[in-house]
């Protein structure tokens, strides 16, 4: 049994791995111990796709998978988890993100000896950790296509740059971003096909920038768009930015870099957000308070049923309402601006404040 969980990308494609060190010109002892972690993996992976590939093949997905978007700390997690109650949906859950071309052979093993290694929480918040723990897509794709924004902690000195490549797809050609949506739609199809429920509810904040590319993929998507206060975003984001990048880095990297990146990369996703939501249908689209998450998550969920026509809410209210009368963690930290970070914040994000009806007050309260 291991003392602490493996690297996300042990269980990598080799080729994307490697792709992905070049890209970025780092090779040191803990990345080869990764590599050769991935290239034992590889004749399972392979046996995996022999197996089951005819299988999944008959599998048919829905063709309106929920897609949650927004910025990352705005309340996804809170949402998805409340959402995922509804049987009808298929979830990416740990076990599927770890493992994301071999989860099905390696389930067992994984439960026996990588669960016991897992904390009960996610370590960043107190929401349920473990392998049925639900997961960003974004976590699930870092295995299978270097256009995964989770790349940006295992290599922080070229964060700018991977966020610019994952989220806006920039420099890169037509071919690659079909290969994308390729891999992307196969991923969903295999974790949706495990799981015998066809309809996905997906969580990923790196898709507030991927509407068109989704609407190619998925004509029929529906889409939730969860904000919170941006004073609130800024100071959760920015610590979370350190944790995860401690966790996962493959290099150092100054810790003001990241202020500069949280700055940088809310503004340019929320622009793009605006400018791109006018190509969903209204019937296809729900926008979401955080704080309506958190304070009111029964009749929250009942709007976005209502608007999105996911279903008769009535057969499933009795599981929201079960979830939200237990204690099922909390995103809930104190967190203080200084004075330079609000001013920050006030003026370079002062557009989501007035787009999402937030006062650009100089006061933060307790944030999640």
């Amino acid at each position: 049994m291991p003392s602490h969980p493996p690297h996300f990308l042990c269980a990598a494609r080799l080729r994307v791995l490697l792709d992905v060190a070049k890209s970025f010109k780092v090779l040191n002892p803990k990345l080869l111990r990764i590599a050769a972690a991935a290239l034992a993996l590889k004749p399972v992976r392979m046996w995996e796709s022999f197996r089951y590939k005819r299988r999944d093949a008959e599998f048919q997905l829905h063709p309106q998978p929920v897609f949650i978007i927004g910025y990352w700390q705005s309340g996804h997690s809170l949402l998805h988890n409340l959402l995922a109650c509804d049987p009808q949906f298929s979830t990416v859950r740990l076990r599927h993100a770890s493992m994301p071309s071999a989860f099905k052979t390696l389930g067992p093993l994984m439960s026996r000896w990588l669960e016991p290694s897992l904390p009960r929480d996610r370590g960043v918040d107190s929401l349920p950790g473990g392998l049925e723990s639900l997961q960003g897509d974004d976590f699930l794709l870092a295995g299978l296509t270097k256009l995964s924004s989770y790349y940006a902690y295992v290599f922080p000195k070229a964060a700018k740059r991977i966020l610019e490549q994952a989220l806006f797809f920039s420099g890169a050609s037509s071919g690659q971003i079909a290969a994308w949506q390729h891999i992307y739609k196969a991923a969903l199809h295999r974790v949706a096909a495990e799981q015998g429920k066809s309809r996905v509810l997906s969580r990923n904040a790196a898709n507030t920038t991927r509407i068109p590319q989704l609407l190619q993929m998925f004509p029929g998507a529906k889409f939730i768009h969860v904000h919170r206060d941006p004073y609130e975003v800024f100071a959760v984001q920015h610590r979370r930015l350190q944790s995860l990048t401690k966790n996962w880095s493959l290099q150092d990297v100054p810790l003001e870099d990241f202020r500069e990146n949280t700055l940088h990369t809310y503004e340019a996703m929320i622009r793009r957000y605006l400018q791109d939501k006018s190509m969903v249908r209204s019937d296809c689209l729900a926008e979401v308070r955080y704080d309506d998450v958190v304070n009111a998550p029964v009749s929250t969920a009942r709007r976005i049923y209502d608007e999105l026509s996911l279903g008769d809410f009535e057969q499933v209210r009795p599981r929201f309402e079960t979830y939200a009368g237990l204690d099922n963690g909390s995103l809930l930290e104190h967190v203080e601006l200084s004075g330079s970070d609000k001013q920050a914040v006030a003026t370079r994000w002062q557009f989501a404040f007035e787009a999402f009806g937030y006062p650009g007050s100089d006061d933060i309260r307790s944030v999640a």
